[in-house]
Order: C-alpha cells, then sequence, then structure tokens
C-alpha cells in the first residue's frame, strides 16, 4: 500500500518501457494487486469470503480515490485525473469480480460432493 502511494505522490516515479509504460494500465494493475491483497486480508474476518472481498474493493476504491484528492492537493508536480481513478476501478473490479466467479464456483462444488455423497 505504502509503495503505490509513494509511486503516486513522487514527482517523477520510475518509467517501465513496453506496454507497462502505458499509466492507466499500471493504474488498473497496481490497484487490482491492491484489492487482492485487501480482499485476502479481509475474507478471512467473517464466516462468508464474499462480504470480505467486497471490504477489500472497498478499501481500494477509497485507496484510489484518497490519492487523487492527495495528488491535487499535496503535490505540485502531480495533478488529480478522474481517468486514474477510473482505470484504478477496473483494476479492482476485475480482482472483485474474479474473487466473485471463484467462490460461487467453488460453493457449487462442495454442494454436488456433499449430495453426492449422502446419497
Amino acid at each position: 500500500m505504502l509503495l503505490v502511494l509513494w509511486l503516486a505522490l513522487t514527482p517523477s516515479p520510475p518509467r517501465v518501457s513496453g506496454v507497462f509504460g502505458w499509466d492507466k494500465l499500471q493504474h488498473a494493475a497496481a490497484f487490482a494487486v491492491v484489492t487482492l491483497l485487501a480482499g485476502w486480508s479481509f475474507a478471512p474476518l467473517g464466516t462468508r469470503p464474499l462480504p470480505g472481498w467486497f471490504r477489500g474493493w472497498l478499501f481500494a476504491v477509497f485507496w484510489g480515490a484518497l490519492i487523487e484528492v492527495l495528488q491535487g492537493t499535496l503535490t505540485r508536480t502531480r495533478t488529480a485525473d478522474w481517468r486514474d481513478f477510473l482505470a484504478d476501478l477496473l483494476g479492482a473490479g476485475a480482482v472483485y469480480l474474479a474473487a466473485v466467479y471463484w467462490h460461487r464456483r467453488q460453493a457449487g462444488r462442495r454442494d454436488f460432493f456433499t449430495t453426492t455423497l449422502r446419497r
């Protein structure tokens, strides 16, 4: 989380050449990782994992919004951009949707095996 914050607020963050040099792809990838880490952290807190993944997504969304506000207010070399925030949302949303799909698929498998074993 601190690495993402540092990259977002430094005057001249390191540039990666090639396809990952594209700013919006970097935003989406960074917030996919933030959502993945936050989702893994929040999911075990409840009896059901999906609300934890939603909290992870929500954390990433608020983190992205906070970074854009900080870029617009604390730095003179960076500017807030709603397109960056949109890329953050897309990266975070992709991980959240993948987690929902995976957990629902796993729940279907458990139901299949438990009903098969009862017969």
